[in-house]
């Protein structure tokens, strides 16, 4: 089976709205044998046969309105015009038709990317088409409509990724500069604030549906980064970040506070636990003091970590940017403080060589590194699930690659446990952990394997270091694994699809089936009483009372007929005004400067004729 392409689930893809259905396999050109799929719609917007068109535009706009309704993204494809120029034939086509990308990278067609083969749009042979020939003077008649297709269509959540649904119309556009969130919002929605005694703003935190939703299954491990000011008021912007399920950054909730003081940080804890009513297992943080003892007086359970990225961009500017550049320290040092591998001895051996090597032994920020090292350092918590805060501030679409994982990736092998991985896992992870599965076939070498008292354990090669051995435990009763590397206990259960977000989207699919039809939202309302009332009974809670206040923590905040808040001041934080970025954040991820020969002294060097010492038009 080929790699990297898609294919449909072994089944009948329904999706949400119920308009989708899968017709017996037949053949296809290339060896491809994939279901047919028809898509169904108002027979009203369908093309048919010998319909006509007063032109070309028109008729594009009537197939790609089509193909948007039923969920797939449509393009013009070729054309034939006579000897005067003017077009007689056109081709509009589905935008997966023309050759698999696969198989022409296989055939050696370098113009077929690598990097195409993992999307869902990635081109499939699609046969889907709409021929027009021209009629008349200007008009356009169909002589041939294909209608089926062979890959599954996007689902209801997913159609606004389709390509065609990308651009707002004028009447959306207004619609998003004149919403009032408060106002338009449902119960889902909320915040905290607190104002000045001029009523001016001075501390907001926020988080709708989605983050909050986003949190109860990705919560566990947070990251507090208060380095934003890019608002209009130079509040100082924290947004509380996590990872999902794809291994991308993914956002919770928001914050600006008037400035980087423990009151206000303490003020944006207690709001996140009173919005959220749950601590997160560990909270990652820049070394800001004031944050630092905000957490342990706030969260006292919870394990506070360091971003590793904020520490190590850093380096340039206390040791030096050419230092750092143009040296091999960063190499070198990075392969124990990147590592997922290292033991907490192998790290201090290998940070204490690199130190003493370039003579950085008495650097007293180093030192202070180094001191702290359990806090940033993975090598003395790589069995906590630390995701990948530690390293990135990014934050990405959630809901985007939730849609991308309508389509299952294609297995390359005919193993069992790759299958599995493609129904479990994300596709983002399934292609991480197809290549361990490739790797696990073939570069690994089992040194040795033992079973005592019912636990089979096995010793391994690592394929890169083979000096370096892991060991894999089996507890041959309770199924359980556990390796050294302690790589899944980090990430693993991260990647699965999670039952509680599935939950989620489940519902969500419902209400909007159900949209427009009073009696469907009657039936969803009944039934979720019912299942609440189940699992009240179920818990066998005792009966308490609720007051005002519980009940608009429950339901949200009231709406408010008049607002009264005024805007925020200007605030005064450091970093707050444009500046100019430094030369040590210009060299973080730049290419190390190639050696020259300069022209005037003839050396290999980083100079050139104008700044060379040889040079005596130099001077100072």
């Amino acid at each position: 089976m080929e790699s990297g392409t898609e294919h449909p689930k072994e089944r009948t893809m329904d999706n949400e709205s119920g308009n989708r259905e899968a017709s017996p396999d037949v053949e296809v050109q290339d060896e491809i044998q994939p279901n047919i799929w028809i898509p169904h719609c108002n027979e009203e917007i369908k093309p048919y046969k010998k319909q006509v068109f007063p032109d070309l535009d028109t008729a594009f706009e009537h197939y790609e309105h089509y193909g948007r309704e039923c969920g797939f993204t449509v393009r013009r494809s070729t054309e034939k015009t006579n000897n005067a120029g003017k077009t007689i034939l056109k081709y509009f086509v589905c935008s997966r038709a023309g050759p698999n990308d696969y198989l022409e990278s296989a055939r050696g067609n370098s113009s077929y990317k690598h990097r195409n083969m993992k999307t869902v749009s990635a081109k499939c042979i699609c046969p889907a088409k709409l021929s027009l020939r021209a009629v008349g003077e200007n008009s356009f008649l169909v002589y041939k409509f294909i209608e089926t297709h062979n890959h599954p269509f996007a689902s209801k959540s997913g159609m606004q990724f389709l390509r065609c649904n990308r651009s707002l119309t004028d009447f959306h556009q207004h619609f998003i500069v004149d919403a009032d969130i408060q106002l338009t919002s449902d119960g889902a929605f909320k915040y905290e604030y607190e104002t000045d005694s001029s009523n001016r703003l001075t501390r907001l935190f926020w988080a709708d549906g989605i983050g909050r939703q986003n949190y109860e299954v990705f919560g566990d491990v947070v990251s507090f980064d208060a380095t934003y000011r890019t608002n209009r008021y130079s509040m100082v912007f924290v947004p509380l970040i996590g990872i999902d399920n794809h291994w991308k950054s993914v956002t919770f909730a928001g914050a600006l506070l008037e400035s980087e003081s423990s009151e206000n940080f303490t003020w944006y804890c207690e709001s996140y636990k009173k919005i959220f009513g749950k601590e997160p297992k560990c909270i990652i943080t820049d070394q800001c003091a004031a944050m630092k003892i905000v957490i342990e007086n706030c969260f006292p359970l919870v394990k506070h970590r360091l971003c590793m990225w904020h520490i190590m961009k850093k380096l340039p500017a206390k040791l030096g940017t050419l230092f750092c550049v143009e040296s091999p320290f960063m190499d070198k040092l990075n392969k124990f403080v990147w590592s997922d591998h290292v033991t907490p001895t192998e790290f201090e051996d290998g940070w204490n060589e690199v130190i003493s090597e370039f003579g950085l032994s008495d650097n007293k920020w180093l030192h202070e590194m180094f001191d702290l090292r359990k806090s940033w350092i993975p090598a003395y918590f790589n069995d906590e699930p630390m995701v990948g805060l530690l390293r990135t501030t990014s934050r990405y679409n959630n809901k985007k690659l939730n849609h991308a994982d309508d389509i299952m990736p294609r297995p390359i092998s005919k193993k069992k446990i790759e299958t599995d991985a493609a129904e479990m896992y994300t596709r983002t992870m399934f292609y991480k952990i197809q290549e361990e599965i490739l790797a696990g076939g073939g570069d690994i070498e089992i040194e040795s394997w033992n079973i005592v008292d019912g636990v089979k354990t096995i010793s391994i090669k690592d394929p890169i270091s083979l000096s370096k051995s892991f060991q894999i435990s089996l507890n041959l009763e309770t199924h359980d694994i556990d390796c050294s590397c302690k790589l899944f206990m980090r990430v693993g259960e991260k990647a699965q699809r999670p039952k509680a977000k599935d939950c989620w989207f489940e519902f969500q699919g419902c209400i909007s089936s159900a949209s427009g039809n009073q009696d469907h939202i009657d039936y969803i309302h009944k039934v979720l009483k019912l299942m609440r009332n189940n699992i009240r009974q179920s818990q066998r809670k005792g009966n308490s009372h609720l007051d005002d206040e519980s009940v608009e923590d429950l339901i949200g905040s009231k709406i408010v007929e008049e607002t009264t808040i005024l805007p925020p001041n200007q605030s005064n934080n450091k970093g707050c005004r444009k500046r100019i970025t430094s030369s040590a954040e210009k060299s973080i991820g730049c290419k190390k400067r190639q050696m020259r020969e300069c022209k005037t002294c003839k050396e290999m060097t980083y100079h050139d004729s104008r700044n060379c010492p040889k040079n005596k038009n130099n001077t100072i």
